[in-house]
């Protein structure tokens, strides 16, 4: 007679459930562990909503092609979009201008950070927004909460 620990199936079963058991408890408390409603369950529950995409590599798709309907003066996120292989992507709008040499150097209407030289030619010159990363709605999160935390 076979002990059920000596048996092939019944371990490779009990390994798979400690794994399981293992990956989930790596991730931290869950929002189940505790009392529903808590102030530990929903500070779990914000932590696990916080790290939802941590597994996706995300992609950044910077163009100076205006979308319909956007103010072509300011940088613009657009949300993002889970592609069918996983990766997230979204599309960031860059405004771009070509003005004559003598013209005064744009700037950014929400930040004023002056545009950065892309291009010169005989007559023109152009500029490019140099303010993404104040206007990233997920790094301006990201800022915001680490000042909180100070």
């Amino acid at each position: 007679m076979l002990r059920r620990d000596s048996c092939l199936i019944g371990s490779l079963a009990e390994n798979r459930v400690n794994l399981e058991i293992s990956k989930e408890s790596s991730k931290g408390p869950q929002p189940w562990h505790f009392a529903l409603g808590s102030v530990e369950s929903r500070a779990a529950a914000r932590t696990k909503l916080a790290r939802w995409y941590d597994d996706y590599e995300g992609v950044t798709l910077i163009m100076s092609i205006p979308r319909p309907d956007t103010d072509t003066s300011r940088v613009s996120f657009g949300p993002w979009t889970k592609l069918q292989d996983g990766t997230l992507l979204r599309i960031v709008y860059a405004p771009n201008v070509w003005l004559k040499p003598d013209e005064a150097i744009p700037m950014c209407p929400d930040c004023g950070t002056l545009f950065r030289k892309t291009r010169e030619y005989p007559g023109m010159v152009g500029y490019a927004a140099n303010c993404l990363d104040k206007h990233d709605p997920d790094r301006v999160s990201q800022v915001s909460r680490a000042k909180l935390r100070t």
